[in-house]
């Protein structure tokens, strides 16, 4: 004869049952919700692609050929060279955005980030050169922060007057031009050195290039490329005078300017 189960064990069981679903339910829930964790973005590729159509940062490649030392701003990144006391190239992102804006201050300061000996104040002190920006202070108008951080001697160059306040000024002019009628503008620029003895400035010793290039590509909404190398002097003409292919500054420089173009891309905007 069967043994007839008590009554508490059937709610027990109940009980038990009810407890199963509920965990059941939460753990589904909580799946359906959580997104996996992400890396934080360093503070410059959060800036400098927070306004941009196109996600991805056209950075140049790791340099082999000299000393390197990424330095990633709010308005731009910049590969500071410790032997020449400056960059190797800054590369930023202009977008029609960053051409306005009413950030004006003037304030040149040390980079701190940097091992001394660093570029300062007394090194261009009476040198015969401007502290010529290689990411333009008026590209950098639309933020407070982007403003001071293009004020950084890091972010100078030893470079003539005549060329700095002439066609190189031009140049700068006709990018944010560019910006505002064909969308955001993916710009590199920096020294280009060809003496065999380079001169240099102050007492830590700034080396002064023999000449600038500047390269720009525009992904969106039509492709599109332009590129310059101007020499440190006093210069005039048009612009064209001066325009070059990218391929020909990555062969003078060895560097990759924009190295994430795939490459039928490369071929049609470099050559």
């Amino acid at each position: 004869m069967k043994r007839k189960k008590s009554p508490i064990f059937f709610y027990y069981r109940i009980a038990i049952l009810l407890l199963m679903a509920f965990v059941l339910i939460h753990v589904l829930r909580q799946g359906a919700t959580t997104e996996p964790a992400q890396q934080d973005a360093t503070p410059a590729e959060q800036t400098i692609a927070a306004d941009s159509t196109e996600a991805a940062l056209l950075l140049p490649a790791p340099l082999t050929n000299c000393s390197e030392q990424l330095l990633r701003r709010e308005g731009y990144i910049l590969s500071y060279n410790k032997d020449r006391l400056q960059a190797n190239w800054v590369y930023w992102l202009l977008t029609p955005e960053r051409t306005e804006g009413n950030n004006n201050a003037k304030d040149f300061h040390d980079d701190l980030d940097v091992p001394a000996p660093r570029p300062g104040k007394w090194d261009y002190y009476n040198s015969g050169y401007d502290r010529g920006h290689m990411c333009p202070a008026a590209d950098n108008k639309y933020s407070a922060a982007a403003r001071r951080d293009c004020y950084l001697y890091t972010n100078m160059s030893p470079q003539n007057h005549q060329l700095n306040s002439g066609l190189w000024n031009t140049l700068e002019m006709r990018c944010r031009t560019w910006a505002k009628k064909r969308g955001p503008l993916h710009i590199v620029c920096g020294p280009i050195y060809t003496s065999e003895h380079t001169k240099t400035i102050g007492q830590n010793r700034v080396a002064v290039p023999d000449a600038y290039f500047k390269a720009i590509v525009s992904l969106s909404p039509s492709p599109f490329s332009a590129a310059y190398i101007m020499p440190n002097r006093s210069i005039d003409g048009p612009l064209n005078a001066y325009a070059v292919s990218i391929d020909s500054i990555e062969t003078l420089t060895g560097f990759d300017l924009f190295a994430p173009l795939e490459s039928d891309m490369e071929a049609r905007l470099e050559q």
